[in-house]
């Protein structure tokens, strides 16, 4: 994943960007780097209280999720959901994959892997991102740290970024 998300920073850094790119990501009107905790909190559905004030659930492809946002100040800098608790993340997965097809058009990237569980038996995974012009980029996971569970992640560009040269500057840092 990371991979993926520094290769999407440095592709859309290049003068040109690719036709695979939407305009803006946003799911259910949340928007990365734009969308308040008010926002966040407007935009959920009522359930027990999670004991964290980030985590919400959230129905999303008529699916209900939850999900944790971070915040930077007011503004949604990661929206994280966790797929596969009621419902197969694999049908979850195929049927958001559809519907961002149709919001957003074609992903920049579509990857699918071979995964192993501790028994050595194998899966396929995979891995689709979107992003936009701003750079903000949503990440779709079939598999995620669990056989049974997927995920779905909307990044700032900002906090993209601010990964990035966090990474930088520890790599300069290393000492051999």
């Amino acid at each position: 994943m990371k991979r993926m998300i520094v290769a999407a920073i440095v592709f859309l850094s290049a003068p040109e960007i690719a036709q695979n790119v939407t305009n803006q990501i946003d799911i259910i009107g949340l928007i990365p780097g734009v969308s308040s905790v008010a926002q966040f909190k407007a935009a959920s559905i009522p359930t027990p209280d999670y004991g964290d004030s980030s985590i919400e659930a959230f129905e999303i492809g008529g699916f209900r999720v939850v999900c944790k946002g971070e915040f930077e100040g007011d503004k949604m800098q990661k929206f994280s959901c966790t797929t596969g608790y009621r419902e197969s993340n694999i049908d979850i997965h195929n049927v958001l994959k559809r519907g961002f097809q149709e919001k957003f058009g074609s992903p920049f990237s579509d990857t699918n892997s071979l995964v192993r569980n501790g028994r050595g038996t194998e899966y396929n995974a995979n891995d689709v991102m979107w992003m936009d012009k701003l750079g903000n980029v949503l990440l779709l996971k079939s598999i995620d740290d669990k056989i049974d569970k997927g995920s779905f992640t909307l990044f700032s560009s900002s906090l993209l970024k601010k990964n990035q040269e966090f990474n930088a500057q520890q790599d300069r840092a290393r000492k051999f």
